[in-house]
This record gives C-alpha cells, structure tokens and sequence, in this order.
C-alpha cells in the first residue's frame, strides 16, 4: 500500500473473545501491539524491541500466538489486520481502475460534438452549464427582438428542459427561430398568445409542430424582417457578447 492507513480496524467482538482471559495490563499491551502492527505491518519478535511498545508485549504475543503469523526473517504479523488490509487495497485498486475508466469515459463524450451545430449534445453527452446559458441567451435576444416573454431565472426543471430537447436529433433553434417568425399565433398577433421560451423546450410535441409548420402563416416578425435576416441579427449580437 502505497499510503499507509491512519484507521485501524476494530472488530468489538473478536477484540472481546480474545481478550476475556487476558488481565487487565495485558488487554493495553495489546491494543498497543495492534496500533503497531497496524502502522508498521509487521514486529521483530525480540524481547527487547517487543519492550519498546510495551514491557508486557512479548506475553501478550506469546499467549495469543494462533492471532499472529511468524515469518523466517524474525518478524510476526497480525492475521485479522493483514486480512483486512487486502481487502482494504483490492477495494481500493478497484475503484481507482473504475475512476480510470469512468474518466476515460467522460473525456470520450466530452468530444462527441456535432460539427453541424455546435449546441447540440448526443444522449451520450454532458450538457454543461455554458451550454444551458447559450440556449437561453439565444431564446433571450430573439424574444427581445418579438416582443416575446424572456427568460429572467434559469430554474432546474428549465435546465432539465434543455438537457431533454439537446438530446434529441430533431431539435434545432435556429429553424424553430424561422417557423415561429411564420406564425401569426406563435408571435401573438391572432388571439394574444405568444410562444415562450417553456411553450418550446418543455414539451416535445410542442416545438415538433412548430417544425412541422402546424402554426405557421405568411406573416414576418421582427417589424418585417425575413426568417434568414433574424438570424444574421442574432448571430451578430451573440457574437458580440
């Protein structure tokens, strides 16, 4: 193990078992050997270095000898502490290789991106924060520029609005842009309603049909200004900001 670990295991049960015959000043030397074991992985069995740690040491080991595995290099170590620190590093490795793997896995959709349009994200895809502020800034600066309801706070069902319609292979703004600049309805001028940036990006039937041209008339929006025009305007205004 590359860093030792500063918390040793403490099993009340097994600690009680072995210990119930043991005197009290034994049961300490005890706790002590373990701590060291524990740190050190290992003890020489000697006397005068096992007095070190505790002048009762050597007779704690010595009458415990089955909790403890002896090696030809004069050293001992503790079976129950060894055993659980193989565990403790094979979960350990484990989850450093699932962090490796899931990192991995990240980068490769963090570049999954459409060539085509760049705000749009795969299902496999991350939509980040920046991603989430440049939809509604768009849907911001054509609202202003129509006279439709603006985005003033970016709440999470909205967030999750955005993630649900980027995922989705038929959803593109900027052609929705157009549609609603053909209809007389979605821009308000029938009967009072006015498309909204929630009327578009919560329900997918709503901004399908709006593709689909089902409210679409010959009108223009933007005091006249072409579908094709619009979208310069916001281009050039996104792209001063």
């Amino acid at each position: 193990m590359a860093d030792k670990d500063p918390t040793i295991p403490f099993y009340a049960q097994d600690f009680l078992v072995d210990t119930i015959q043991l005197p009290e000043k034994l049961v300490g030397a005890y706790i002590r050997l373990l701590c060291v074991l524990w740190v050190n992985k290992f003890c020489y069995y000697d006397a005068t270095q096992l007095a070190m740690i505790s002048p009762s040491a050597k007779e704690v080991v010595d009458r415990l000898k089955s909790k403890f595995s002896f090696h030809s290099d004069n050293t001992f170590t503790s079976n129950r502490l060894e055993e659980v620190r193989t565990k403790r590093e094979e979960i350990r490795s484990k989850r450093q290789n699932a962090g490796l793997i899931g990192s991995k896995g990240r980068w490769q959709k963090d570049n999954k991106v459409d060539s085509k349009n760049m705000t749009k994200v795969t299902e496999t895809e991350t939509v980040t924060e920046t991603v989430i502020e440049n939809e509604v800034r768009k849907w911001n600066e054509f609202a202003k520029l129509n006279n439709l309801p603006r985005v003033v706070m970016i709440t999470d069902k909205r967030k999750s609005s955005i993630k649900a319609r980027l995922s989705e292979d038929n959803f593109n703004l900027e052609h929705i842009f157009q549609r609603i600049l053909e209809s007389d309805f979605l821009l308000g001028k029938s009967n009072g309603f006015r498309a909204s940036f929630d009327f578009v990006f919560e329900g997918k039937n709503n901004y399908v049909k709006i593709l689909e041209g089902v409210y679409s008339g010959n009108n223009k929006g933007n005091n006249g200004a072409s579908p094709q025009q619009l979208a310069e305007i916001v281009s050039r205004r996104l792209s001063r900001e």
